[in-house]
């Protein structure tokens, strides 16, 4: 197996990600932000509902939080036992799968 290729698991300070977490996959047990201004185009973040309840991914100030296949933005809720997905398209926008 060529471990280049595998996704890193990661943790977040503070319930905000961090340029540090870009192309992990984060377990997470409460709810988290994304925060504008700190990741670039072509970056993602994945992250694992890791309880048996929902969480909030918040929208930060000044970010745009698209949720994928819609016209909606904002807040987006993760379902237990389920991973989503961000992709940067710019500093200040993203769109997020696997959420409501």
């Amino acid at each position: 197996m060529d471990s280049t290729k595998d996704v890193p698991s990661g943790t977040i300070t503070g319930g905000i990600l961090a340029l540090a977490n870009r192309g992990q996959c984060i377990p997470i047990s409460a709810g988290v932000t994304v925060p504008s201004g700190i990741f670039a185009l072509g970056q993602t973040v994945s992250l694992y509902n890791d309880t048996a309840g929902n969480l909030t991914i918040t929208q930060g100030s000044s970010m745009t939080l698209r949720n994928n296949g819609t016209a909606s933005t904002g807040n987006r809720t993760l379902a237990q036992r389920a991973i989503a997905t961000i992709w940067f398209r710019s500093a200040t926008e993203a769109v997020i799968t696997g959420c409501t």
